[in-house]
């Protein structure tokens, strides 16, 4: 279940920041259309579910100074504690609630403050759930919290704007259209604590890794995760993907790169200005931009793939096409793409390239749904698959390539999903 999280930190209690993070829920809703938003009342907290749309089209009527928010593909995940007043936003849904699991844990009376100590104390045990968690944000008694679990594969961002706010976002994009300014990448197993008094950032740096899919996929192309520029990394994979083509032959046997929108493009623009061949504007999206691949029903991605596909004529009638795409999961995408590009528009060739390897495995972080039947590659080897989305070629990142370039740019993914069942690399 892929999600964003959101909080906002006035130190003046008399600012209202509702308008600030209605552009926040709006620079993330890559990441879905389901919105909760937890805000401060005189004397409790309270937690509203709705569309983003509905959200950011009517406001809220209360005044507030602090706010956390969650973006949601699918369910939201939230939890409100009535005893101890505090609201928690979860970036995925546990089997159990693990904040539910923490307030036993400790006891009867307890507070954030509580909560805090066990979350950033190494010398603590906290519940196995808790350690597990990937993203938690918490508000209560004039305190927001946004944790990212030890074993966390979602990013964490903090920033501010100027010296009136605190922002922590799951990537940098919100802080930047809010107006703010990014600071830094918080790493997991650390916490960032916001009360009037003090921004701090503490707890127990762990191992942890990005999620792949995240760098690849998920992020907008104008955030920053953990240090690393999105657009730049994946130009420079487009770079590297370009010559692994010419070392194939294909560079110099195609016309025309286009990119599978939008998540593609950057990719295909490395591709084009290493091989020095056109990069053409294929297709234009209809409405709102669906990610298709997040979407849970056959229905839901055909959908989505209609309303941000729908191509431009006279571009590639009669010649040989690159088509880029950032990752295959179930080939959906692609083989309606392909299969437009040969009935409709009658392009000669139509070559695919992929800038990740082959996704294999379920995310052992549920972060995304997938099963094992949905995997196409897991299933299928690359023969079978060209025959099968109508393809002249299929092209993947070489693993060792791949590797080679995260570590010259300091990435340290997590590649769970992509390790075959042999128990190799792609």
């Amino acid at each position: 279940m892929v999600s964003g999280l959101l909080s906002i930190y006035a130190f003046d209690e008399y600012w209202n920041v509702s308008s600030f993070m209605r552009y926040g829920l709006l620079a993330l809703k890559n990441r879905g259309d389901i919105t909760v938003i937890c805000y401060p009342l005189k004397s409790s907290v309270e937690c509203t579910e709705a569309s983003i749309d509905e959200i950011v089209g009517k406001g809220l009527e209360h005044s507030f100074n602090m706010v956390i928010a969650g973006v949601y593909n699918d369910r939201a995940s939230y939890y409100i504690d009535e005893a101890s007043g505090i609201a928690v936003l979860l970036d995925r849904e546990p089997n159990t609630n693990p904040v539910r699991d923490l307030v036993e844990y400790i006891g009867s009376n307890t507070g954030i403050n509580d909560i805090v100590r066990i979350l950033s104390n190494s010398a603590i045990d906290p519940p196995e759930l808790m350690k597990d968690h990937t993203g938690v944000m918490l508000l209560g008694n004039d305190v927001v919290v946004a944790w990212r679990g030890p074993r966390s594969p979602s990013p964490l961002a903090l920033g501010g704007y100027g010296f009136d706010m605190a922002i922590a976002a799951t990537e940098t994009a919100p802080i930047e259209v809010m107006g703010g300014n990014p600071r830094t990448s918080i790493p997991p197993g650390q916490l960032v604590l916001l009360n009037k008094y003090i921004v701090k950032v503490f707890g127990a740096r762990t191992t942890g890794r990005v999620c792949l899919l995240e760098l690849l996929y998920i992020a907008r192309p104008d955030s920053v995760i953990d240090g690393i520029p999105i657009y730049l990394f994946r130009k420079k994979l487009g770079e590297k993907l370009a010559e692994e083509l010419i070392k194939k032959g294909i560079g110099d046997s195609i016309d025309v790169v286009v990119g599978v929108p939008e998540t593609a493009l950057p990719y295909a623009l490395g591709i084009s200005q290493r091989l020095g061949k056109p990069l053409e504007l294929l297709f234009v999206s209809t409405g709102v931009k669906a990610r298709s691949m997040l979407k849970n029903s056959l229905m839901e991605r055909a959908i989505a793939i209609h309303l941000k596909m729908n191509p431009v004529k006279g571009v590639v009638e009669g010649k040989r096409v690159l088509l880029v795409d950032d990752s295959v999961v179930s080939g959906s995408t692609l083989k309606t793409v392909i299969q437009g590009l040969r009935q409709r528009l009658g392009v000669e060739e139509v070559h695919v390239v992929i800038a990740s390897p082959p996704l294999r495995l379920q995310c052992p972080y549920s972060l995304f749904d997938f099963t094992m039947n949905d995997l196409i590659s897991a299933n299928m080897e690359s023969e079978d698959m060209v025959k099968y989305l109508d393809a002249d070629s299929i092209t993947w990142i070489p693993i060792d390539v791949f590797e080679e370039t995260m570590e010259s740019l300091g990435v340290n993914p997590c590649f769970s999903c992509f390790i075959s069942s042999r128990g190799d690399h792609a």
